[in-house]
């Protein structure tokens, strides 16, 4: 739920302290080692992950290749309250955000939409909001059909192991409980001791002071609690967030994976630069082509480094394809439109995009304000209050939110049949690609959202919903006179007003390269060697929930698979996920 007044006030940047042996390890490129074991390309949410995990073993040296930089700890990071989408000219306006922009998109009146992506150490980890849900199992399952005997590698008994070894789950605390209700965690499917901490807010619960009542209002429609969605995302369930209970602050991929291991003395990251290939060297006897290195810009210039074992992108499900494709990876025809030299003709490449996008049923609704003087100051005292927690904590099948003065219910296609594409629109490393999610392109998706309209609406009309007393007026969008027959108004209404919820994924693809995969289930991309991709890019199937503790998972996995190939695990590294 959304506080109106977060909407019309912003707080001057208090900086919060870091440490300056944060510092000890970054590098500039004349500082640069000849050549790295192992060079990632990206220190976000997966990236900062393998970085980590890679860095773990002393015999190994580890670059890590950033486009953006640190953040200096600007409340818009690290304040909850703050954070993400939640405060209008926040950090989604800053440099911490590529804030791509789409190719006019056909099935939605031509509209242009900007996709959220971090860039900065931590990626999208340190600018979304927070939201920490875990896919239903089937969807993990489905990973596997890429593959025509399936994939021992994935699958959810496969994966779940690292779920388990990112997170720091904690629970509720009792107040919270008494008040929600319904908590049934199941032990074993939470790490207690990973780098990541999964919180509930127990602002959230002030301030959904009538929370049972919206879960009667589902009760109504037939639809049964979760107790721990968790890792059961199925009916109606509260979302936990990746929030520091101790601190009350963010807690993402910079502070659970960087901050702590950037002073080993094998590890070094070279920030605010933009890589402009990987480089490939012929393979030994006929082999494939073998990455090398990578070149980035210096100046007006160009830098080359060195790989002797792996080069790893996990620069994002827009990045990634856009480097491959720069690299002479991709489909010939793109490739030699624009004199790349081709290294693999690999179609597949920057193809099978999805996204989540919403919709939303809006009444005028009776807002609840707060003083956001009071608020810092007690935030600053004590670390308690309405800024010591995620506003949109509170998710359910359809979630409720604030938007202005309206009160909504948002609905989405959990698994959306549209697929775009991102493509390179030149070889210049600087331009941005064209990116096409090719919303609504499948007819079965704005069946998807029309119907998503109808259920906000039984919802809102249930007895319990209406008895919280919370809007003040008939519908206003897409207005109440609009029926639910009416098939075409509402899907103008959807061409009009759908919106994105920043989850592209997939545009590198694990499956079997004549199934359109882009990487095998060992991560390594098809057709060259010592060249692997490591982020949300290689999702084959898109989850019915938000991606980020997914991708965490991702990150712990890629890394794992590296760590075995080379013989790294023993007791210095542990491959697996206990800790």
């Amino acid at each position: 739920m959304r506080l109106s007044s977060i909407h019309k006030h912003l707080f001057g940047a208090s900086v919060f302290l870091l440490t300056t042996n944060t510092l000890a390890k970054v590098v500039t490129p004349g500082a640069l080692l000849d050549a790295y074991d192992y060079i990632i390309i990206g220190a976000g949410t997966a990236g900062s992950v393998v970085s980590a995990r890679l860095s773990e073993n002393s015999t190994v040296t580890v670059l890590v290749i950033e486009a953006g930089d640190l953040d200096k700890g600007e409340d818009f990071i690290r304040i909850p309250g703050l954070s993400g989408s939640q405060v209008p000219n926040g950090v989604l306006t800053t440099s911490y955000n590529w804030n791509y922009t789409t190719t006019p998109q056909a099935h939605a009146n031509n509209r242009t939409f900007n996709i959220a992506a971090g860039k900065m150490v931590g990626g999208s980890s340190g600018i979304g909001d927070m939201l920490y849900p875990r896919g239903e199992k089937q969807n993990y399952v489905d990973w596997k059909n890429g593959f025509r005997a399936g994939s021992p590698q994935w699958g959810y008994t496969r994966f779940e192991d690292y779920f388990v070894r990112h997170e720091r789950f904690h629970y509720p605390s009792e107040h919270y409980q008494d008040e929600v209700g319904g908590f049934d965690f199941w032990a074993l499917a939470h790490g207690m001791e990973g780098p990541i901490h999964a919180s509930w807010s127990d602002y959230s619960r002030q301030n959904i002071s009538h929370i049972h009542s919206f879960f009667d209002a589902f009760e109504e429609l037939g639809v049964k609690r979760s107790s721990d969605g968790s890792w059961y995302a199925k009916g109606a369930f509260m979302v936990g967030n990746t929030i520091d209970p101790e601190t009350r602050t963010r807690s993402y991929a910079r502070t659970g994976y960087f901050d702590p291991y950037i002073q080993r003395e094998n590890f070094h990251a070279l920030l605010s630069t933009v890589v402009s290939r990987v480089v490939f060297e012929e393979g030994q006897d006929g082999g494939k082509p073998r990455a090398s290195g990578v070149e980035f810009l210096v100046g007006e210039s160009t830098q080359t480094v060195k790989a002797n074992r792996e080069v790893i992108i996990s620069a994002g499900a827009v990045g990634s394809p856009k480097i491959l494709q720069l690299s002479g990876i991709g489909r010939r025809q793109l490739l030699e439109k624009h004199n790349i030299t081709v290294i693999h003709d690999l179609p597949a490449v920057g193809a099978n995009l999805k996204d989540h996008a919403r919709i939303s049923v809006t009444r005028p609704g009776s807002i609840p304000t707060v003083d956001l003087q009071l608020a810092r100051e007690e935030y600053n005292l004590n670390r308690t209050g309405p800024l010591s927690g995620n506003s949109i904590t509170f998710a359910l099948l359809a979630p409720l939110a604030y938007y202005g003065n309206s009160l909504a219910v948002t609905t989405y296609a959990t698994h959306p049949s549209s697929s775009g594409s991102i493509e390179i629109a030149s070889s210049n490393p600087l331009d941005r690609p064209l990116i096409n999610p090719a919303y609504l392109s499948n007819p079965e998706d704005m069946t998807q959202y029309i119907n998503g309209i109808r259920y906000a609406r039984r919802l809102m009309a249930t007895k319990s919903f209406t008895d919280l007393n919370l809007h003040t007026g008939p519908e206003n969008a897409p207005g109440a006179d609009i029926p639910d027959e009416d098939e075409e108004a509402l899907a103008d209404y959807v061409r009009e007003n759908l919106e994105t919820m920043h989850d592209i994924c997939g545009t590198c693809m694990m499956a079997e390269e004549g199934n359109g995969g882009v990487v095998g289930e060992d991560l390594k991309v098809h057709g060259v060697d010592g060249l692997r991709v490591i982020d949300a890019s290689i999702i084959p199937v898109i989850l019915g929930v938000q991606l980020m503790s997914t991708v965490y998972a991702i990150g712990e996995k890629g890394a794992d698979l590296i760590k075995k190939d080379w013989g790294m695990c023993g007791p210095e590294v542990y491959c697996g996920y206990r800790w």
